[in-house]
C-alpha cells in the first residue's frame, strides 16, 4: 500500500512539471513616431490639439478605421495615418487611394460618384482637428470671431501650391 502511496506522489510531482515554452519571444520593433514641433501651430491651434488628446497621441497612432452607416449595410474606411493610403469599402464598389493615383473598384457598374474627391473627404472631418497640422499647411491670424458674446481667435488656414486635389 505505502508503495502505491509512493507511486502516485511521484506521478503527481512528475506530472505537475511545466511543459516547455514552445513559443518565440517576438523580435523587438523600431517604433517610429513623428517627433512633433509645436512652434511651428498658432498658439491657439496648439491649445485644440492638447484639448482633443495631444498631437503627439495623434502621430504616434497608425491606422484609423470607422464604419459610415449606410442603408443596408455599412461604408468602412480605413486610412493609413502616415502614408494617407486609404480605402473605402461597400458591398457595391471599392475605393482606394495607393500615395499616387486614386482608383475605382465598380462591381456593379453604377457608382456615379466622384472617386477623387470622396476618397479622403470623411477622414478630414473624423480626423479634424489634427488634419491641420499636415505638412504644406499656411496660417494666418485675422479677426477674431465673436459667438454668443465669447470671442473666439481667428485663423486662415490656406495650402502651398501643389497641395490637395480641391
Amino acid at each position: 500500500m505505502n508503495k502505491l502511496y509512493l507511486l502516485v506522489l511521484a506521478l503527481a510531482v512528475f506530472s505537475c512539471k511545466q511543459a516547455p515554452n514552445k513559443e518565440k519571444a517576438a523580435a523587438p520593433v523600431d517604433e517610429v513616431v513623428k517627433m512633433v514641433d509645436s512652434d511651428k501651430y498658432p498658439t491657439e491651434l496648439n491649445k485644440v490639439f492638447e484639448a482633443h488628446g495631444g498631437l503627439k497621441a495623434w502621430k504616434s497612432y497608425k491606422t484609423l478605421i470607422f464604419e459610415m452607416p449606410k442603408e443596408g449595410f455599412n461604408e468602412v474606411q480605413t486610412i493609413d495615418l502616415h502614408k494617407r493610403f486609404d480605402k473605402i469599402s461597400t458591398p457595391a464598389n471599392t475605393i482606394g487611394y495607393n500615395g499616387k493615383e486614386v482608383w475605382l473598384l465598380d462591381k456593379t457598374g453604377d457608382y456615379e460618384g466622384k472617386p477623387k474627391f470622396y476618397h479622403n473627404l470623411m477622414f478630414y472631418f473624423y480626423a479634424m482637428p489634427f488634419v491641420l497640422s499636415d505638412d504644406g499647411i499656411k496660417y494666418e491670424e485675422v479677426d477674431a470671431m465673436v459667438y454668443d458674446g465669447v470671442s473666439y481667435p481667428g485663423y486662415k488656414i490656406s495650402y502651398n501650391a501643389g497641395v490637395g486635389s480641391s
